[in-house]
């Protein structure tokens, strides 16, 4: 008395699964490498069975609960997981270490920029500590010559009064 009574339906969820299969009956030369193995990265993933006894597999909807009865008729075709897998592993690595090149390389042409700015900047100050110091030097000899015209002023003024002074003498005889 055997009954085929349909099968319940279920609903499972699962998240953040990451296989790894590697091709355990591939025949490789002698001096090659071993192929690759594949790295599946599956967020989420949903496994339902409907009342007609069909699994559908339908990708994850951001871990949320849809709340609804999967359509045993099959979904669009975005919604189906088809052996889908992400990037894998060593392509991320690969993608950041380009990614870390990039960023070094831009790193090193800013570093030189910055260098040969400063050398400018270095070179120009020491055009102006140059044209200061000459400057100065031209500021100090102008005011000797100032100083000694002071002088020369004050002697003359004396020489004047002097002057001055005896010719009223010579002029009161």
């Amino acid at each position: 008395d055997e009954s085929s009574a349909a099968p319940p339906p279920f609903n499972i969820r699962l998240r953040d699964i990451r296989l790894r299969l590697e091709d355990d009956e591939a025949v490789v030369p002698a001096g090659l490498p071993p192929p690759p193995p594949i790295l599946l990265n599956i967020p989420g993933l949903r496994l339902a069975r409907d009342n007609l006894g069909v699994i559908n597999v339908v990708q994850g909807h951001d871990g949320g609960h849809s709340g609804g009865r999967l359509d045993s008729g099959g979904g669009g075709e975005g919604d189906v997981v088809n052996g889908y897998a992400q990037q894998s592993d060593d392509h991320n690595r690969q993608r950041i270490k380009l990614e870390t090149e990039r960023q070094l390389e831009q790193s090193r042409l800013e570093v030189e920029l910055l260098r040969q700015q400063l050398a400018q900047q270095k070179l120009l100050l020491a055009q102006q500590q140059a044209n200061s110091k000459s400057l100065q030097e031209k500021l100090t000899a102008k005011t000797g010559e100032v100083n000694d015209m002071i002088t020369e002023r004050e002697s003359l003024l004396q020489t004047l009064n002097y002057l001055q002074t005896e010719l009223l003498k010579t002029g009161k005889k």
